[in-house]
């Protein structure tokens, strides 16, 4: 991934993809996962987001909303303690920091496919080159080579079957818990996921 989101702007990208029935957990991780990417083409809900460095200490913490609508679009909004948006119609990323009156723009080509994100917002399958480990509720992926400065994944589901929270290791040592405290099925309107730039905001192009 593009060094220029990191920490903020990458932690969705690359990290940065409900509906199984309440007797989800006679399935294990693996089962619940497949279930989800196949079953669910869209979402909508609310977060909370940590990292913390290798020494356990927290180094950002942040809350916000999230949609996303299959293949490849989504909407990631970050609400406190700043206000950020990172959105994509499938084509397109557009990352737009309000403080700064910026929005930086480029093209998605496969930037999502080889990544963690590609677990919530791609094709409904895992990224090629993931290998998979269950533990009950729990499933860790590990790439065979880390993927967008990330190293290991993991992804645990709720008593609903829905996924509960998403943990990120990357090559640095950090680790980004997203704990979503809202999760719901649903097609989100699909002009939600094209951005348009406000007046006064410099645009940037990233490649």
């Amino acid at each position: 991934m593009n060094q220029v989101f990191l920490p903020r702007r990458t932690l969705l990208l690359a990290a940065l993809g409900a509906l199984l029935p309440s007797a989800a957990f006679a399935l294990d991780g693996k089962a619940l996962l497949d279930k989800f990417l196949s079953e669910v083409s869209g979402a909508e809900g609310a977060f909370r987001q940590e990292t913390r460095d290798r020494t356990g200490k927290v180094t950002n913490a942040a809350e916000g909303t999230f949609a996303f609508l299959r293949p490849g679009a989504f909407d990631w909004v970050y609400e406190k303690p700043w206000r950020q948006r990172i959105v994509s119609d499938g084509k397109t990323i557009w990352v737009y920091d309000e403080d700064l009156m910026q929005v930086t723009v480029r093209q998605a080509g496969d930037a999502l496919s080889q990544t963690p994100a590609a677990l919530l917002f791609g094709a409904g399958k895992l990224p090629d080159g993931w290998r998979e480990m269950s533990a009950g509720d729990l499933i860790t992926l590990t790439p065979d080579e880390p993927q967008g400065g990330f190293e290991r994944v993991e992804v645990k589901f709720a008593g609903s079957g829905l996924p509960d929270l998403l943990r990120l290791h990357d090559s640095f040592g950090q680790t980004t818990t997203i704990v979503f405290t809202r999760f719901e099925k649903a097609l989100p309107d699909a002009a939600r996921f094209l951005f348009k730039v406000p007046q006064g905001v410099e645009v940037l192009q990233s490649p």
